[in-house]
């Protein structure tokens, strides 16, 4: 009975996870100067998942579609915009931290890392360390 009850309970917790995963308020505005309301999220490759509704189609937009997405994180809109970094010679979609003639974007990624021996100061734990969140973040200047 135990075992039935904590599948149960990895089951629901699992539908609960990928059920908010796209519950943030969104903004794009394409190219063509269209622009569409509705839910989406930044995957770790800079694309945008987007829905229009709830249960509508996922659609996943890229750099040659979408120019300036704002998202509702947190009460607040935080608005992205599709930069090119000419150092690694890719289109990286960075958040406007600050507006100006000269402008601070960031990419501002947070993961989760795993390490069975490892605590999250990097010291050694013989009972496992267990998961800990990491935070990489990257700055640049733009006009």
């Amino acid at each position: 009975m135990k075992k039935t009850k904590w599948f149960l309970f990895v089951i629901c917790l699992c539908c609960v996870i990928t059920a908010s995963a796209q519950k943030n308020r969104a903004k794009l505005f394409f190219k063509d100067s269209t622009t569409q309301v509705g839910l989406a999220k930044i995957t770790k490759s800079g694309k945008i998942v987007f829905r229009k509704e709830t249960k509508a189609k996922k659609e996943t937009y890229s750099s040659q579609d979408v120019y300036e997405v704002h998202i509702k994180k947190k009460g607040f809109y935080k608005r992205y915009f599709y930069k090119i970094d000419y150092e690694s010679r890719k289109v990286r979609l960075l958040q406007l931290i600050k507006e100006g003639p000269v402008s601070l974007f960031g990419d501002i990624r947070e993961f989760t890392t795993y390490s069975p021996y490892m605590n999250g100061n990097g010291s050694l734990n013989p009972g496992g360390g267990g998961p800990y969140k990491q935070t990489k973040e990257t700055y640049y200047l733009c006009d």
